[in-house]
């Protein structure tokens, strides 16, 4: 409320600071505002019944389905809305600054909306619904982003959209934060397998070439051979055989002697 406050304290200044364009006399002005304000409340109404249907969840893949029938009646109103804002004509001053508390409202029942469905994220995973619920949350927040600009044209030309777009900003940042938890972390509502191995701890590191010892101490030289010193003495030959006739004689020589 404070917010809505200084919000409108600065209207007549933000009047006061803008050419003022004579508007035409507008029969449908209430009308008008009666239309943008019952979008709104109406949208209000969806986002509490939201809130509610999403608390009853345990995590269990049936029990979503509620939750994405009311969400989907949600985007539904939200585009309709926008439908029904654009065939309006511009509202005056007051019936502007009647409209921010609803928007104000809204800014309310949106943040109970992404506040429980966080809460309950967890659950959406185990269910494996949570791409799901994003991309429901994705298409409400462009549904949401083009009310806002609907409802912005409608005010007077002498009062800057940065009024209106400064209020419903919020409705866009929240819806935006949800669709990103979401988003990130979507994928984990997938069974994790199993965990891929390591790379494999490095085994001992194979020996080196062993580091060269101190060089051993070079023993005493050989000795010279002596090369006067004599060769080896062949033994000397046999002496030749006698002829056979020389022994022929011997032995009869010998036969002789031993007659007489």
């Amino acid at each position: 409320m404070l917010f809505l406050s200084a919000l409108v304290s600065l209207l007549p200044l933000t009047a006061l600071a803008t050419p003022i364009v004579t508007q035409p006399a507008n029969v449908k002005a209430v009308a008008d505002y009666a239309t943008i304000s019952k979008v709104l409340n109406d949208i209000i109404s969806q986002c509490k019944k939201l809130v509610a249907t999403s608390g009853k969840f345990n995590g269990e893949a049936i029990d979503a389905v509620p939750i994405l029938d009311v969400s989907g009646e949600l985007l539904k109103m939200l585009k309709e809305g926008q439908v029904k804002v654009s065939g309006t004509e511009t509202i005056g001053l007051t019936d502007s600054i009647e409209v921010l508390y609803p928007v104000y409202n809204l800014n309310t029942a949106v943040d109970g909306v992404v506040k429980i469905l966080l809460d309950k994220k967890a659950m959406f995973d185990k269910a494996g619904v949570t791409f799901v619920v994003a991309d429901r949350l994705e298409e409400e927040k462009a549904a949401a982003q083009a009310l806002v600009t609907a409802v912005v044209a409608k005010l007077p030309v002498y009062l800057p959209g940065v009024i209106g777009t400064t209020a419903a900003q919020p409705i866009l940042d929240k819806l935006g934060k949800a669709v990103a938890a979401f988003k990130s972390t979507g994928d984990s509502s997938a069974a994790p397998g199993p965990a891929a191995p390591g790379p494999a701890a490095p085994g001992p590191a194979a020996p080196g070439p062993a580091a060269p010892g101190p060089a051993a101490a070079p023993g005493p030289a050989a000795a010279p051979a002596d090369a006067t010193a004599a060769a080896p003495v062949a033994p000397p030959a046999a002496a030749p055989a006698a002829p056979a006739k020389l022994s022929a004689r011997a032995k009869s020589a010998k036969g002789t002697r031993g007659s007489n």
